[in-house]
Order: structure tokens, then C-alpha cells, then sequence
């Protein structure tokens, strides 16, 4: 499903639909129809960050997960289950987007100063398990520097430094989707840093928009985990 195919006639999966025409091709899913012409076409299907959807109003989105208490500098690695989207592209072009989970939206911060974000769930998961289609694994490692228990149950990341992986599809099994390792430090100030990394081995990596040119990106969370 995900990765680039050069199409020279009618494609159809269970979620759209690419029917060739003489000198065009018709792309179909729902309400959804767009016409692209040309005898050939690339088609590449991505997954992308939970934020695009029903329109792009921000770059973030909170992950709320069941609340995780650490000991004094005490650390723990979690894989969570998150709803994501697909995004899919034509001759480079996006011409669809679409998700599986009903949009909500939260202010993480203050009315004035406060960030608008995508809020979605999160669910503790298995690293070995595969989610279904439209959702992804989201390792995330969390270190209490402190020497008081810490507790926490959400993370604030910025989908514009957040790189997506995806596996090889096995017989009829749903391909597997991670976003890179995510870290959460807990010290005097409370940091979200992407790892530029992924936690599995041979998987595909599909870039985020902006790339630093000095990786770890980092994020404060002053209002609080």
C-alpha cells in the first residue's frame, strides 16, 4: 500500500480507486474525484502526521495516554498506538488525504500564548504488535531527571520535524508504521526531542517536511505533562 508505483493502468485498492482512461486517469475514494492526465502516472501513498484533517489549522497535536508514574531518575520506554493519515500523492502532488478518526482539537497552554493542537489518542501497545491501517507506533522513551516521582500522561509534538517509517507488506498482513523515537526528559524544564531515528530495523523512511541541519530537534512542554 505505502512506497511509489508508476501506474499505466487502473489501480484499485480498499480504500480508492484509479481507473485509466484514453488520455487520462480518474482517481476515486467516497465524494472524492480527481482527474490526472497523462498516460502514465507515479502514485506514492505516505503516511503522514494526524493534522491535516478536515483542514490544516496547526502543526501540532498532543498524544494523551494512560497516565505513567516514574521513580527519581527513573526511565521507561513505551510504544503507543496512535491514529495517523494517509496522504496520497500524484506525480509528486497530493491529491487526497484521509484518516480514520473523528478530528478534535485542544489549547495546550493559556488562552493567550497557548498552543492549538490536534489531541489524539494513544494506546499502549507491544513493540512486536502491528496496528491496523491508519495508525502507527510511537516509541517513546521517558527519563525522570529529578529526585521526586514524576508523573505523565501526554507528549505535544511538532509534526514538522516528525519523520514517518514504514515496512514491507507480508502476505496479507497490514504493513507496519512507526514514527521515529521520541524522547521525553523530565528535569527542571520538560523537553520533547526527536531522535531522527527508528526504534525497528528495515523500514522505509519518510522524511519530515523540515529538516534541521543539527538534529535533535527539541520542543519545551512549560505547561505541564
Amino acid at each position: 500500500m505505502f512506497g511509489k508505483q508508476e501506474l499505466g493502468k487502473s489501480h484499485k485498492t480498499k480504500y480508492f480507486s484509479i481507473t485509466k482512461k484514453k488520455d487520462s486517469f480518474i482517481y476515486k475514494r467516497d465524494q472524492k474525484i480527481v482527474q490526472i492526465v497523462g498516460k502514465k502516472i507515479n502514485l506514492n501513498v505516505l503516511p503522514l502526521s494526524p493534522i491535516n484533517l478536515p483542514n490544516r489549522l496547526t502543526n501540532h497535536f498532543v498524544v494523551d495516554f494512560p497516565e505513567i508514574y516514574l521513580s527519581p531518575e527513573g526511565k521507561q520506554i513505551i510504544f503507543l498506538s496512535i491514529p495517523i493519515e494517509i496522504g496520497v500523492f500524484v506525480n509528486e502532488r497530493l491529491v487526497d488525504t484521509f484518516g480514520f478518526t473523528k478530528p478534535e482539537f485542544t489549547l495546550y497552554g493559556p488562552v493567550k500564548g497557548g498552543i492549538i493542537s490536534r489531541i489524539v489518542k494513544g494506546e499502549k501497545v507491544d513493540e512486536t504488535s502491528t496496528p491496523k491501517f491508519g495508525y502507527a507506533i510511537m516509541p517513546l522513551r521517558i527519563k525522570n531527571y529529578n529526585t521526586r516521582v514524576r508523573r505523565t500522561s501526554k507528549i505535544l509534538i511538532n509534526s514538522r520535524y516528525l519523520d514517518f517509517y514504514y515496512g514491507e507488506k507480508k502476505s496479507n498482513k497490514v504493513e507496519k508504521v512507526s514514527t521515529e523515537m521520541i524522547k521525553l526528559d523530565i528535569k527542571g524544564s520538560i523537553k520533547v526531542r526527536n531522535m531522527n531515528k527508528c526504534f525497528f530495523k528495515g523500514m522505509t523512511k519518510v522524511k519530515a517536511k523540515t529538516q534541521l541541519l543539527k538534529k535533535e530537534e527539541s520542543i519545551d512542554m512549560r505547561w505541564g505533562i
